[in-house]
């Protein structure tokens, strides 16, 4: 059972491997060497860390289903960056003035970086051509001749529109003849973009190499698409029809209307797209262990829309390729098994609408029990079952259970319902019913809504353990900077810069309302603090622990009663002056306690019976011991026949919660002290 993490490789707050105004790859072998250290088992889940076009707002824009992000290399490990580089002490300088004046300014720093990249790699292509070191050389040609499905389009894509050209003169490359003359001409710039490609591809091997020595998976992003404007939809008309993009249709179940996402339709089932993901695949399999795959259900069957679409609200302007349910299963299990045919592991997003929901979460599950490796994200403030949400306990072994995604919530942000500066869209209701039946909290309407100080330093760990114990789902997923903020004090709030894409549709390199452009989660190093390290060691090697959650009883009018079993894990009371903490005392350990809690949800007084018979053992001639854990824990006996009889008597305040504990008395049971 595994205990992973999200990240955005770019946001990741290492000391030792920034580089200008973000984090080089440095920083992922940082982190993965932090948790080994801890003992924990784990997969990295990296965002995409393909070439992007700064100007697009999302992480997902891809401009190539291929090429890597130049800039997350790592300028230390580039062999041709030496002192003998002519611009290495010009670098050396810049470098003393950023970390002296800008390097805590990612505004600022962020912007250089773009303008610094271009400068320094194209030193070192040139530097790498003036050298006559043979091997280095001959790697460089291999790695040329054995991506020749898509480096040379790409190369070639990218030397043009960097050099301007654009229209009929770009389309014009399109010919095979007329390319190879342009090629001719631009070798040498063409060059630099496949060199660029290959020190990218040189450090992620190497990253892959070093995490797998310190037995931490690296889980590689494959998102849905590809930008209109990029050498893949540009030379493989065979694949994409460039005259729809893809989308998502209106979701009125989850709130959501029509999506345009500007990235081309796929054409499905096609040999052109076959032959593209294979490749696509065996390329990311030199990348890491397995795939996170984004917007799964598109692969039931796209929802397409005219490419120049922009539907304003309550507009539907496309339809789905296919609504025909027999289609769809046999579109997802086309897709599924290439992956898993080139031997990495599926780890599936699959939110969406209903229905192609469904038909992923089924073919996906037959080809799981059949030995497949794949695994659905599963997000448990989203899993209901009728009108109650599923328990973890419910949750299948094959399941991912991510606490967060990548643009939701944080999970402290969910509780307190609130992200950045600003409400968030959650309902009250469901964060009451969210507590109850998955967190086992027996909150109440009048302690919401949930704020910062509501919370005691153990509530944090109490429900971190509830979380990685209480599912025996293999795979559990907390997003980085999220797990950062719920366990170090300084952190926990609400700041969108605990969360990996800052507000969805945007992305740290764009910058959104918040005025950040790519910015630094909490620190990794903060995973090492004692406190932190011994919660995290504690819990990193999972194990399954059912734990009991609150049901309803049935009780008077103007009043609500909840009860549970506190198996499995410890209890949580909401301390009048404390607030949510553990409940220290001893009887907290006994076993076959029931928990019951009863609130006046009124602005009168209400007395009367509660009828609790239904949930205690009772015996003829015994009696039952109630602990309150709201006030200063005085003690009650009641005979079990005038339990059984009458039921328990009541009277509370407007707004009052009692929170009992009960139990036996005798056959081996404590009798409390009665208090007065």
């Amino acid at each position: 059972m595994k205990f992973n993490l999200l990240v955005g490789a770019s946001q990741i707050n290492s000391a030792r491997a920034r580089s200008f105004g973000t984090t080089s790859l440095d920083g992922l072998r940082h982190l993965g060497e932090i948790v080994g250290r801890l003992g924990l088992n784990c997969d990295l889940y990296d965002l995409p860390s393909g070439a992007k076009s700064p100007g697009m707002a999302s992480p997902f824009s891809l401009k190539s289903g291929f090429a890597l992000d130049p800039l997350q290399l790592d300028l230390n490990r580039i062999p041709e960056i030496t002192p003998a580089l002519p611009i290495f002490d010009h670098l050396t300088e810049i470098n003393r003035h950023y970390s002296a004046h800008f390097k805590g300014d990612r505004t600022l720093s962020f912007p250089l970086k773009l303008s610094l990249m271009p400068w320094i790699l194209e030193a070192c292509y040139s530097f790498f051509l003036a050298q006559t070191r043979t091997n280095r050389r001959q790697a460089f040609e291999n790695f040329v001749q054995t991506q020749d499905y898509w480096l040379p389009h790409y190369a070639l894509y990218e030397a043009a529109t960097s050099q301007g050209l654009s229209g009929s003169g770009l389309e014009a490359l399109k010919d095979p003849i007329l390319a190879r003359a342009y090629a001719g001409k631009h070798q040498e710039k063409i060059g630099y973009f496949e060199y660029v490609q290959f020190l990218c591809f040189e450090q992620r091997r190497a990253l892959v190499e070093d995490l797998r020595r310190l037995k931490v998976g690296l889980i590689v992003n494959l998102p849905f698409g590809v930008e209109f404007h990029s050498a893949d939809v540009f030379f493989h008309p065979e694949v994409f029809d460039t005259q729809n993009q893809v989308g998502c249709g209106p979701e009125p179940e989850n709130g959501y209307p029509e999506q345009a996402w500007g990235m081309a339709l796929y054409k499905e089932h096609s040999a052109g797209l076959e032959t593209y993901l294979k490749e696509r695949l065996a390329w990311l399999a030199q990348l890491g262990d397995g795939v996170f795959i984004d917007h799964l259900v598109g692969w039931c069957g796209q929802y397409a829309l005219p490419r120049r679409a922009n539907p304003a609200p309550g507009q539907q302007l496309g339809a789905f390729l296919t609504e025909d349910e027999s289609v769809r299963e046999e579109n997802i299990c086309w897709f599924l098994q290439l992956v898993t045919d080139s031997g990495l592991k599926v780890r599936g997003e699959i939110a969406g609408d209903f229905n192609r929901v469904e038909v992923t979460k089924r073919v996906a599950l037959q080809m799981a029990k059949a030995g497949a490796p794949i695994s659905l994200m599963m997000i448990p403030r989203w899993e209901r079952e009728g009108d109650r949400f599923l328990t973890l306990d419910q949750y299948p072994e094959q399941a991912l259970l991510a606490v967060e995604t990548h643009d939701t919530s944080t999970l402290l942000q969910y509780l307190i319902n609130q992200k950045g500066r600003f409400p968030d869209f959650e309902s009250p209701h469901l964060i009451l019913e969210f507590c109850r039946q998955v967190l086992g909290i027996p909150l109440y309407k009048s302690q919401m809504p949930l704020t910062l100080g509501a919370f005691s330093g153990d509530f944090y760990e109490e429900v971190l353990t509830r979380l990685a114990w209480g599912s025996p789902a293999k795979d559990l997923l907390f997003t980085l900077p999220s797990l950062l903020s719920w366990l170090t004090p300084e952190y926990r709030n609400a700041s969108k810069f605990n969360n990996i894409n800052v507000q969805p549709g945007t992305s740290g390199e764009v910058g959104n309302e918040e005025g950040n452009w790519s910015y630094f989660s909490p620190p990794i190093s903060l995973l090492e603090r004692p406190e932190t390290a011994a919660i995290l060691k504690r819990l990193g090697q999972r194990r399954f622990v059912r734990f009991g959650v609150f049901e309803e009883l049935a009780s008077p009018a103007g009043t609500r009663a909840l009860w549970s079993q506190p198996k499995g894990r410890q209890i949580l009371r909401h301390h009048f002056k404390a607030g949510w903490e553990l409940y220290p005392g001893p009887e907290a350990l006994l076993s076959g306690l029931i928990e019951l809690t009863l609130a006046n949800e009124t602005d009168q007084e209400l007395e009367g019976m509660l009828q609790i018979a239904s949930v205690l053992k009772l015996s003829e001639g015994a009696r039952h011991a109630f602990l309150d854990l709201n006030l200063e824990s005085p003690a009650y006996h009641y005979e079990d026949k005038k339990i059984a009889a009458e039921g328990l008597y009541f009277k509370l305040r407007p707004g009052q919660i009692h929170h009992f504990l009960v139990w036996p008395e005798g056959r081996g049971y404590p009798t409390p002290q009665i208090k007065a």
